[in-house]
Formats: C-alpha cells, structure tokens, sequence
C-alpha cells in the first residue's frame, strides 16, 4: 500500500441476512478498506469499515461479526 495508490485485494459475492452482497477489500496509502454493498427490497445498503492495514487482521473479524449480525427490514 504504497501513498495514495489503489489496489484491490479482494472482490467477493456473499449474503448478508439473506440478501444478495458484494464486498470490495481494497487498499489506499496506509489503510485497508471493507466496502460490502447489501442489495434488498429495492435498495442498497452500505458496510463501510475501515483500518489501518498494520491492524486489519485484528479488525477484520470484528467487521465480519457487523456484518453476520445485521438485520435487513
């Protein structure tokens, strides 16, 4: 993650209650982004989370716990 550069480290379909998701990884400067986009009832729904990239792996399960946990009326 070299200073302002783009790089997409992951690009992944899953569900999210059920709904259909999209979710990006992807690095900018110093920090790991976890951009996940929920498709339901008409609409779009947006996880945005985020780290710095020294400390994504302790980070990231706690993103995912949001993510397993949300609820789409």
């Amino acid at each position: 993650a070299s200073s302002g550069k783009f790089h997409l480290v992951s690009d992944t379909a899953l569900e999210v209650d059920g709904h259909q998701a999209h979710q990006f990884v992807y690095d900018v400067s110093f920090s790991r982004y976890q951009d996940t986009w929920i498709q339901g009832d008409g609409n779009y729904y947006r996880v945005f989370s985020y780290s710095p990239t020294t400390v994504y792996g302790e980070a990231e399960p706690i993103f995912n716990q949001t993510l397993s946990t949300l609820k789409i009326k």
